[in-house]
């Protein structure tokens, strides 16, 4: 495949009607009308070179039983060292259909029924229910916010306590952090991995946004911050939200401790959810190859959204606080000082604004007066919205 130089265009709307889009085909949107700025998935057609390699693959009439070939690999490989200076060990690298479905193996396979797993709400929401939909207990640390400086930091004097307290057996971390934007700092997570380290808590990480940093910031992986002795930990990455692929389902996880990664490639296959979908391979490849263009010009798009979004609410609705973003491709916007609660709030988002937003609450309780925007979408949405 020949990388060419296609005129990319974010601007122009791609009709999602009919495609069973849960941001925006779900009833509610439809019959209100509503500008929906919800779901994390971008609202631009994926790099026209992935769809080329899937076209291409749809010409053959076979789609039998395949193995996975070691091009998937090596292309993933190849963007980590590309994008992040990260040199990934292969042989760490276990196939999945997604994030989520990889905390949840991790967490079947490492731990057992009324272990503690630890999350730093307001985060995504699924870190709830795949902890607690696995019988494991919900041990909750929340982040720290500085309202005067919008900016969200780990509270790690708490993290120990609870540590100490609870004895947790896995904690689960978010890297971009969706929704409050922080791209943590190497030594911020040196610090979370020497408490972790020290307590003996298995540290997972979800570094589904990792392509997503804005000027000024870098994304450092776990393994960059880890001191050598410390092996138990495990990030999950995926082509997914950087190529607006989540639909066709695959994520990679670095295990680097051979037993714990033995532990659950069996657990994985006792599942029977081993084998990598052709058509997610396919286009993951292409992501990798070809797309490194197509995504930084996707990257510039939303950052320059971002901060338009944040000029419009500080002239015209000064008490609105935007959350200082440092990378992800949504706003985390405080609204406390409306004056209303955040029921009245909801309220007025959608009936009066016309807009379909995801509600702070489901974040958790810190999410109060919060909304979250999705703001990887044409810029005359966001000037709308």
């Amino acid at each position: 495949m020949i990388h060419t130089k296609a005129k990319i265009n974010f601007d122009t709307p791609v009709d999602r009607s009919n495609t069973n889009s849960i941001k925006w085909n779900s009833r509610t949107v439809r019959r209100e009308g509503l500008t929906s700025l919800s779901v994390a998935d971008m609202d631009f057609a994926m790099d026209e070179q992935i769809l080329g390699a899937m076209r291409k693959r749809l010409e053959h009439p076979i789609f039998g039983y395949e193995f996975t070939p070691d091009s998937l690999n090596n292309a993933f490989t190849a963007w980590q060292q590309q994008q992040h200076n990260f040199e990934v060990d292969k042989q760490c690298i276990v196939h999945l259909p997604g994030v989520v479905n990889g905390i949840a193996m991790a967490i079947l396979s490492l731990s057992k029924i009324g272990d503690g797993v630890v999350i730093q709400p307001p985060v995504y929401p699924p870190f709830f229910g795949v902890v607690e939909n696995n019988e494991r207990k919900l041990l909750l640390n929340p982040l720290n916010y500085n309202r005067q400086e919008r900016f969200w930091s780990m509270d790690f004097a708490g993290l120990e306590a609870l540590f100490v307290k609870d004895q947790p057996k896995i904690m689960l971390l978010c890297n971009p952090h969706n929704p409050v934007g922080r791209v943590w700092k190497k030594t911020e997570l040196t610090e979370l991995a020497d408490l972790c380290h020290r307590y003996n808590v298995i540290l997972i990480s979800d570094d589904i946004h990792a392509d997503f940093v804005f000027g000024g910031h870098r994304y450092t992986p776990l393994a960059g911050a880890v001191r050598q002795d410390q092996q138990k930990y495990i990030q999950i990455l995926s082509p997914a939200k950087s190529f607006n692929i989540p639909g066709l389902g695959l994520a990679f996880a670095l295990i680097s401790d051979s037993e714990q990664r033995k532990i659950v490639r069996k657990k994985i296959r006792a599942m029977g959810i081993s084998t990598v979908n052709i058509m997610a391979g396919t286009a993951a490849c292409a992501a990798y190859e070809y797309g490194s263009q197509w995504f930084a010009a996707v990257l510039d798009y939303i950052e320059k959204n971002q901060q338009i979004f944040t000029e419009l609410l500080a002239v015209q609705l000064p008490w609105a606080r935007v959350s200082v973003a440092e990378g992800s491709f949504v706003a985390w916007v405080d609204l406390r000082e409306s004056g209303l609660t955040h029921a009245g709030l909801s309220q007025v988002i959608r009936h009066e604004a016309k807009l379909m937003l995801f509600d702070g609450l489901s974040f958790g309780n810190e999410g109060e007066f919060f909304f979250r925007f999705n703001l990887a979408c044409p810029r005359r949405l966001v000037e709308k919205a």
